[in-house]
């Protein structure tokens, strides 16, 4: 059973406590969304994590950033790039793989927003 999908049930009361979104987290994932919706305004090409990551001036070795992007991936806020019926995915020099590409969604820019515009 989940703690919402931060935790389990069955974790220990300290990992439950630092697996709840904080402010921290809320303020990196609105960082990296601004990143892809400056993007999406550009050139509309999308991001993947990494660029995304480097855009924001994050360190890449840093994985709870890129956590955050598979966070705003779930919350439906980013989504893959689709061109053609396929996933776009760009190679990484860094990594000689290819990552997946993402855009801001709908929801992303409302939430993005919202966020801005919170006291």
């Amino acid at each position: 059973m989940t703690v919402g999908y931060w935790a389990r049930t069955v974790d220990p009361e300290t990992s439950i406590a630092a697996a709840t979104p904080t402010e921290a987290r809320k303020a990196i994932k609105t960082n990296l969304l601004s990143y892809y919706a400056m993007e999406a305004i550009s050139t509309g090409a999308g991001l993947t994590d990494e660029e995304a990551m480097n855009e924001a001036g994050y360190d890449l070795a840093d994985d709870g950033h890129r956590r955050r992007c598979s966070d705003l991936r779930r919350e439906g806020l980013i989504a893959q790039v689709i061109k053609d019926g396929v996933g776009v995915r760009r190679f990484s020099e860094r990594t000689g793989k290819y990552r997946m590409v993402c855009t801001i969604t709908v929801a992303g820019i409302e939430a993005l927003q919202k966020r801005k515009t919170a006291p």
